[in-house]
C-alpha cells in the first residue's frame, strides 16, 4: 500500500475515540466512517469516481490507491466518498475498509 500513514492516522483517531472513554464498539457503530483507501487491481491503476452510483455516470476523478476517503453512504455495491477535492460514488469493493455488501446510511 503506497500510504500506510493515512491508515496509521486513521486507526489512531479510533485509538483516541477509544481512549477518551468510548468504545470500539461505539466507535464502529456511528452512522459515518471516518475514512477508507481507495484500492486498486493493479498497483498502478487509477480508480473511477462517478457522479452518480453508476458507471454510466459522468467521470467526476480518476484517484490513486491509497487515497484516503470520508464515507458517506454505501448502498452495498456502491459508496458515496468524498475527500480533499473529490466528491463522488465508486464502486464498493475498490474500498479498503468497507465490508463487502456493506450497507452504510
Amino acid at each position: 500500500m503506497k500510504r500506510p500513514g493515512a491508515f496509521a492516522a486513521l486507526m489512531s483517531r479510533r485509538a483516541n475515540a477509544t481512549a477518551s472513554g468510548g468504545s470500539a464498539s461505539a466507535f464502529a457503530e456511528t452512522k459515518t466512517r471516518l475514512g477508507a483507501l481507495v484500492s486498486a487491481k493493479q498497483e498502478d491503476d487509477l480508480v473511477p469516481l462517478y457522479d452518480r452510483a453508476d458507471a454510466q455516470g459522468a467521470l467526476v476523478a480518476r484517484l490513486q490507491p491509497g487515497v484516503l476517503a470520508t464515507v458517506k453512504h454505501c448502498s452495498g455495491t456502491w459508496c458515496h466518498i468524498s475527500g480533499t477535492g473529490f466528491d463522488g460514488w465508486m464502486v464498493q469493493e475498490r474500498l479498503w475498509g468497507v465490508y463487502p455488501n456493506e450497507k452504510i446510511d
